[in-house]
């Protein structure tokens, strides 16, 4: 089965569950990058790319500067990012936000995300493998993009 195939099954059944954020564990930033942008274009998703997005807004004259931003305030932009969407969201970039939490608050961020519930399917695609698994989401909402 084709990585592409693969991601269609897995974006159906994230669909009929009724939380709706999963998580593609993939192996490295470089790959991250490359599928993210190649399957939200091949699939007509929507992809956000936290880093553009998200970060420029967090300076130091935000209300929220990125040092004082914590996981539920990611979830409430995951939220109000995805709540409406009419089509699936490919969120990639969240490492670097993650990089300024401590540990136990990054992981609360996954297990956060995972009770999220929106209309359409967030796929966070990342790196952070260990952290995923560590923080006790759903493995039957992960799905595994190693090269």
């Amino acid at each position: 089965m084709s990585t592409l195939q693969k991601v269609q099954t897995w974006l159906i059944a994230l669909r009929a569950e009724r939380k709706r954020v999963g998580v593609w564990l993939l192996s490295s930033r470089d790959l991250r990058a490359n599928l993210a942008s190649s399957l939200a274009a091949e699939l007509g998703l929507t992809h956000i790319d936290l880093i553009g997005e998200l970060l420029p807004k967090l300076n130091d004259a935000s209300p929220k500067p990125l040092g004082v931003f914590t996981a539920d305030d990611l979830i409430a932009w995951l939220h109000n990012e995805a709540y409406d969407s009419p089509s699936p969201i490919i969120v990639e970039g969240i490492e670097s936000l993650l990089a300024t939490f401590p540990k136990p608050r990054a992981q609360e961020f996954f297990r956060l995300a995972a009770e999220l519930s929106v209309r359409s399917p967030v796929v966070l695609a990342t790196y952070l493998v260990p952290l995923v698994q560590a923080s006790g989401f759903p493995l039957d909402r992960t799905l595994s993009l190693m090269e």
